[in-house]
């Protein structure tokens, strides 16, 4: 019994990962808008959890008063 040998082009092929930039962007964008959704209907207090777009603009009227 003869073993069949194949020649293999790229032995790391199995290894590589498709690249989905749309999806991880999207994910990301829906877990800000979630954010913000559960920050202005008050179900989580702003002092636990500031809104997204509260964060960077309290250390910019933070310098702007000084």
């Amino acid at each position: 019994m003869a073993v069949e040998r194949f020649i293999v082009d790229d032995r790391t092929a199995f290894l590589r990962r498709p690249d989905y930039r749309t999806v991880r962007v999207l994910a990301l964008a829906g877990l800000v808008i979630l954010w913000e959704l559960i920050t202005r209907t008050g179900l989580v207090s702003s002092l636990f959890l500031p809104s997204p777009i509260g964060v960077p603009s309290s250390p910019v009227s933070m310098c702007q008063r000084l």
